[in-house]
């Protein structure tokens, strides 16, 4: 009887304890079970890179908004680094519109960045708004030269538009005797603009001469244009013109019109690099016929 009282007593102990490490399982269990199926603590109502995005919107937006608040007030672009000079400038002239000093201040930090178009603008607008200034004829002196600056800017397979623009704004400038301060400086840019536009007419007959099918009725027609338009009288201009003449009458195959203006060139300008590609023009024919 002791024994088997004895031999209960372990049992029961023995099952206390196996219960109780069944119960310590369980509630390790549990807790795993709790942990694996806990939520993810949640992210950021914006991730960074939706933050970046929001911030280079606004940004964008509010571009806009002050490029049409500058439209309104004179048409001036403002610039896309917000501490830059021209950005500082442009908000002064904004709160200040009728300041001639910051207009003229602004308009030469352009032509100093390069941005001779703006520029350019900006000094027409000044002469325009304030014509009997002092700054009017700096202004007008100046929308010259950041025209010049940008059409000798421009890659050589851009057409002679702005050049010719600029021959204009010469043109008008020393008609006015108003204008006698900066005369000098202008008509040595339309020198400069008319030996640009020159080179261009002869590029332009190269092309139409080299072409497939070598266009000469084109290439003649430059001849024209620039008999027409340059002044014969200029020694350049005049050994140019027999060169191509003498050129499209090599093409042509009119050989005695071609000898006659080769000898044209070696008698009046013997040591001239026209006379000398005439005669390169000759040597090339003659060679090949």
């Amino acid at each position: 009887m002791k024994n088997l009282l004895k031999h209960g007593y372990y049992a029961a102990l023995l099952g206390l304890a196996l219960g109780f490490s069944g119960c310590v399982k369980e509630n390790k269990s549990s807790e795993i079970q709790k942990d694996t199926a806990a939520p993810k603590k949640s992210n950021p109502k914006h991730s960074k890179k939706e933050e970046s995005f929001a911030i280079a919107q606004k940004i964008i937006d509010e571009k806009k908004e002050r490029s049409k608040e500058w439209e309104k007030r004179g048409g001036l672009r403002p610039e896309i680094h917000p501490t830059s000079k021209a950005a500082l400038l442009e908000r002064a002239v904004l709160n200040d519109p009728t300041n001639i000093n910051l207009r003229m201040d602004l308009a030469c930090h352009y032509q100093a960045m390069g941005k001779h178009s703006d520029g350019a603008e900006l000094f027409k607008m000044i002469y325009t708004l304030y014509p009997t200034t002092e700054h009017a004829k700096t202004a007008r002196y100046q929308e010259i030269v950041c025209r010049q600056q940008e059409a000798f800017s421009l890659k050589p397979t851009c057409d002679s538009t702005e050049l010719e623009n600029t021959l204009k704004l010469c043109a008008n400038f020393l008609e006015n005797s108003q204008n006698s301060e900066y005369a000098g400086q202008v008509d040595l840019i339309k020198e400069e603009c008319k030996k640009k536009l020159l080179n261009k007419s002869t590029e332009k007959f190269d092309f139409y001469l080299s072409s497939p099918r070598n266009n000469l009725v084109a290439a003649e027609s430059v001849i024209k244009q620039i008999r027409k338009e340059f002044d014969m009288s200029n020694e350049d201009v005049r050994q140019l013109v027999l060169y191509l003449e003498c050129k499209v009458a090599r093409f042509k195959k009119e050989k005695d019109l071609a000898d006659s203006l080769l000898a044209q060139l070696e008698q009046e300008y013997p040591y001239s690099k026209y006379t000398k590609m005439a005669q390169g023009v000759k040597s090339k024919f003659f060679f090949n016929a």
